[in-house]
């Protein structure tokens, strides 16, 4: 007997809590650089191809993707954005972004201050210890690096809730200018986005704007994007994976960007439409307790991730590049390995800190 097709609304929230975990396996690929200063081979073009389709091409969509989650499901189920409506939002995403963000970067601060007081330091940075009033303020927004550039809070995938934050508190804006002009800011605003146009305002990235944008669109104008990629599966596939391939062999092209942020359009399309297509056949299953998992193991990754690459490039010396790809693809795996057992085991034995760290989730 043939399963009926899921409700749209069904078929939006499997879709959604599927790619969830997925989508933070990709960041953390992402967050897998191997320092050319470790690496014990000077020319690495299989190893570097490899890397580049995974981390820099096919993982990007990750980020995107997420912030056009958010911005559908924040907006969802409403019809008039009131001000108690706004507060009631403004309270909620208090509790699953505001408190984690804080805890997070706190307890990063604190395992540095740690590590230096303990002089296991490189000795790289400025003690912690010696940081002045606006120092531990950067910390939780914008921290300076070595080099005197600012990019992130000290635990650094976290920059995307800092800037998940901001269109947060500015969502009034963000409902009005697309409630009234529709696609005629979005287009515009996907435009700048793939032009790489960026507003220099630290938390509030071009990315977020575009993004959490569409899914507001989606959301205010009842349009059911799962179902309008799944439609557009059958151009969005082939097209991603000849555009992907044609950027693998653009590296250092003028037009690379321009193909890069399309492609990162086309393939959120694909992505989406194939697991949704994928989930309505009862090919793919959610697995609950890793897509549970994703929020920790994304806050949780980066300091055990550094430390493993490390270890592992001292200890082991790959000399050839199929080590060094082995390594790509093992310490990743073992780092997310290692989160969804450590969320497991904090759920179990204590539930309420675990809830409080990740949000709720």
């Amino acid at each position: 007997m043939q399963t009926p097709p899921l409700s749209p609304e069904k078929l939006e929230s499997e879709t959604i809590s599927f790619l969830r975990f997925p989508l933070m396996v990709a960041v953390v690929f992402i967050h897998t650089i191997f320092p050319p200063s470790e690496i014990a081979l000077e020319h690495t073009p299989l190893f570097t191809g490899v890397y580049t389709l995974c981390a820099q091409i096919v993982a990007r969509m990750a980020v995107p993707l997420f912030f056009l989650f958010s911005g559908y499901l924040f907006f969802r189920h409403i019809d008039t954005f009131t001000f108690d409506c706004y507060k009631s939002k403004l309270v909620k995403r208090s509790r699953t972004l505001l408190v984690p963000y804080l805890f997070w970067n706190a307890a990063i601060l604190f395992f540095y201050f740690v590590v230096q007081q303990a002089g296991l330091s490189s000795g790289r940075y400025k003690p912690i210890i010696d940081y002045a009033p606006t120092e531990w303020l950067l910390a939780f927004w914008n921290m300076p690096t070595a080099d005197g550039s600012t990019s992130a809070p000290i635990d650094y995938p976290l920059w995307f809730l800092r800037d998940l934050m901001v269109i947060v508190l500015l969502s009034p804006i963000v409902h009005a200018v697309v409630k009234r002009l529709h696609l005629y800011v979005l287009v515009p605003v996907v435009l700048l986005w793939i032009c790489n146009c960026e507003t220099g305002i630290q938390g509030l990235s071009t990315t977020v704007i575009c993004f959490f944008s569409l899914g507001a669109y989606f959301a205010l104008r009842r349009q059911h994007f799962v179902r309008i990629m799944q439609r557009l599966l059958p151009v969005a596939l082939p097209l991603y994976i000849v555009m992907a391939i044609v950027e693998l062999f653009s590296t250092g092209s003028s037009y690379v960007t321009y193909l890069h942020n399309t492609g990162i359009l086309v393939g959120i399309v694909a992505l989406v439409g194939l697991t949704a297509r994928r989930l309505e056949q009862g090919r793919w299953k959610i697995r609950r307790r890793l897509s549970d998992s994703s929020f920790f193991l994304f806050a949780y990754h980066a300091i055990p991730l550094s430390l493993l690459i490390k270890i592992c490039l001292n200890l082991l010396h790959p000399h050839t590049e199929a080590a060094l790809i082995a390594l790509y693809f093992i310490i990743p795996a073992i780092i997310v390995a290692a989160g969804v057992a450590l969320y497991a085991l904090l759920k179990k034995y204590l539930p309420t800190i675990t809830a409080l760290i990740t949000g709720g989730r």
